[in-house]
């Protein structure tokens, strides 16, 4: 079992005072990356519906699985509530969470490049990791996918580590990193597979029966103990819902054979748009060509990398009916890699890392500083800057509420009643003393303007809108603000009602 005193001795002989500082150093460049202008973006819808959970969560702890209502695994939710508590900002402590996922990635993927190729290696890959955008980008949201991709890295790590140790301590390490990797996403479930294959790319003739076997002893430790925590949520009546939830995105099998060319056509081609596009395209081009190298020296390395990423591949472009870029992050970790083995080079190496960095650099820029020119392909410049999702002019309508709330209740009307209306403003004044009274509406009618008239007698009353500033003439109600979004026609409307 876990020796605590030879673990202690093996680091001291193997990290130095200046490893030390380097780490410091890399991790303290990674958390100001991480953390600068970490709200500059305006809120996202799914971030709103996530903190607010989060919040209800924290708040009532009959509600701990709210998450399952929606078919989400609970994770993000229980992570989120202690980021809560400690900053004030809400849309800043949901995005913490991101960060600190990152953070757990980072650290992953450190391990994983030290244990391939060694410690010169694994300080380049944390320093391009810092700088690939892939990861910058969502490791500053409060989304699960940066957490996802963290998983997949420390999967590779618990698969190697097992195998190559063959210890129980180890097995049960992992089967609890891997009972809450499943607490997080159902994407999780393609991770195991490789797992079970991996033996074969790290074959030795030399007892490879009995270590195999002692391997899949532990292994199915491993998957008894992640099963156990994930039925944890069993413990809500809510948990059916995950299946329901995956039906929305994920074809079954007969629904894919009955038509097997449609969604995967279509897949095959937007994956990789959206990986390149979202790496700032050298990345993963680079590391196809690392990889193909290192297969002269290492096969079985690259086939076990090329499986880890051709499994979910496959599994995704044959199965998944929405697709966002978020939700590959994790297949571009196998070319990243590669990535790092022609970085590590010492003819060539230094000239990728420059290359690497100055590709990357007016993204990253984008991303710290003026996030409306993030040169992201349209289907997320849709969902964060431009289109219904993306929460512009949020924060000014709640300073105006909390201002004016202050002196007396007021009353706000929001056309939805899930998303980013009413949540992002129920996230920054729900459970507070404040007298705002939210009204959630799905589609808002004449008929709730006679409610509305009536409270307006006495307090003031607002109608916020998204895309929408057409209406019926005998609506009582004049134009506050309007919150445009950048390049696009429309955006947030704040409107107050007039009283009879």
């Amino acid at each position: 079992m876990i020796d605590i005193l030879d673990i202690i001795s093996s680091i001291k002989k193997r990290i130095s005072k200046q490893d030390v500082l380097f780490c410091i150093l890399l991790l303290s460049i990674f958390i100001t990356t991480r953390v600068i202008n970490l709200t500059k973006l305006p809120i996202f819808t799914d971030e709103a519906i996530y903190i607010h959970w989060a919040k209800l969560a924290w708040k009532d702890a009959g509600w701990r699985f709210v998450s399952l209502t929606d078919g989400r695994q609970p994770l993000q939710t229980w992570a989120t509530i202690p980021l809560l508590k400690l900053f004030e900002d809400p849309l800043f402590a949901g995005r913490m969470f991101g960060v600190v996922s990152g953070i757990f990635s980072f650290a992953g993927f450190f391990t994983l490049i030290a244990l391939l190729f060694g410690k010169r290696y694994a300080y380049i890959s944390a320093l391009l990791y810092i700088f690939n955008p892939y990861f910058l980008f969502y490791e500053r949201m409060a989304l699960v996918d940066a957490l996802v991709n963290g998983f997949f890295i420390w999967f590779l790590i618990g698969g190697i580590v097992i195998w190559k140790y063959r210890r129980l301590d180890t097995a049960l390490v992992f089967g609890l990193i891997a009972g809450m990797a499943l607490l997080s996403k159902s994407t999780i479930r393609v991770f195991f597979p490789l797992l079970f294959l991996l033996p074969f790319f790290m074959y030795e003739k030399k007892d490879f029966k009995t270590r195999a076997l002692t391997y899949y002893t532990l292994m199915a430790i491993v998957i008894a103990l992640s099963l156990v925590l994930y039925n944890i949520q069993r413990l809500s009546p809510f948990m059916q819902f995950i299946e329901q939830k995956n039906t929305t995105f994920i074809l079954s099998i007969p629904q894919f054979l009955s038509h097997p060319l449609n969604p995967l056509l279509h897949n095959l081609r937007i994956i990789p748009l959206y990986a390149l596009s979202e790496s700032a395209l050298l990345g993963p081009i680079v590391g196809m060509v690392g990889l193909l190298l290192l297969y002269k020296k290492r096969p079985g390395l690259v086939l076990l990398l090329f499986t880890s990423f051709f499994i979910p591949f496959l599994t995704i472009a044959c199965l998944a009916m929405v697709i966002f870029p978020r939700y590959l992050i994790f297949l571009t970790i196998p070319f990243f890699t590669g990535l790092i083995y022609l970085a590590g080079q010492k003819k060539i190496g230094i000239y990728i890392i420059i290359a690497f960095l100055l590709s990357t650099a007016y993204m990253n820029w984008a991303i710290l500083f003026s996030p409306s020119k993030i040169p992201f392909p349209p289907i997320d410049r849709g969902q964060y800057i431009e289109g219904y999702t993306a929460g512009y002019g949020i924060n000014d309508m709640v300073a105006r509420f909390k201002k004016q709330s202050a002196k007396e209740d007021i009353y706000v009307f929001t056309e939805g009643t899930f998303g980013l209306l009413p949540y992002a403003f129920d996230i920054y004044t729900a459970y507070t003393s404040l007298p705002i009274h939210y009204e959630p509406r799905w589609p808002v009618k004449s008929d709730d303007f006679i409610y509305a008239q009536d409270l307006a007698k006495k307090y003031p009353v607002y109608f916020v809108f998204a895309e929408r500033d057409s209406f019926p003439t005998d609506w009582p109600i004049s134009l506050v603000k309007k919150y445009p979004k950048p390049f696009g026609p429309h955006g947030l409307y704040l409107y107050k009602v007039q009283p009879e």
